[in-house]
């Protein structure tokens, strides 16, 4: 979890009609859910990613490169392009849904 994701979330719940302190606590949730999966904040991310055009995008695979992640879940078209058909720098980008989909298969197999 990135400063600029935060920021995001927090911009398109307050342009959605979320109250400030709902907003607040969603966000208090998505930082207690990245650390309960094993990730964290990262407030100093390095910019070393150019690989889009719109910088705000370059954001999300710096964050991506600086925590090595695996796998980028956004509906950003853009991103989406990126990722396919083999992905970004061997990191799978899917969308929200395919995410839910795939997870949802998972827990099915456990």
């Amino acid at each position: 979890m990135s400063e600029h994701i935060l920021a995001m979330v927090d911009h398109k719940l307050i342009d959605t009609g979320w109250l400030e302190s709902d907003v607040d606590t969603y966000i208090d949730l998505i930082c207690d859910l990245a650390e309960l999966s094993g990730g964290g904040y990262y407030s100093d991310v390095p910019q070393t990613q150019h690989d889009c055009e719109d910088p705000e995008d370059n954001l999300i695979l710096d964050l991506a490169a600086f925590t090595d992640a695996s796998l980028i879940v956004s509906n950003d078209s853009d991103l989406l392009v990126l990722g396919r058909p083999k992905g970004w720098k061997g990191r799978g980008i899917i969308s929200p849904a395919d995410f839910t989909k795939r997870a949802e298969a998972a827990m099915r197999y456990r």
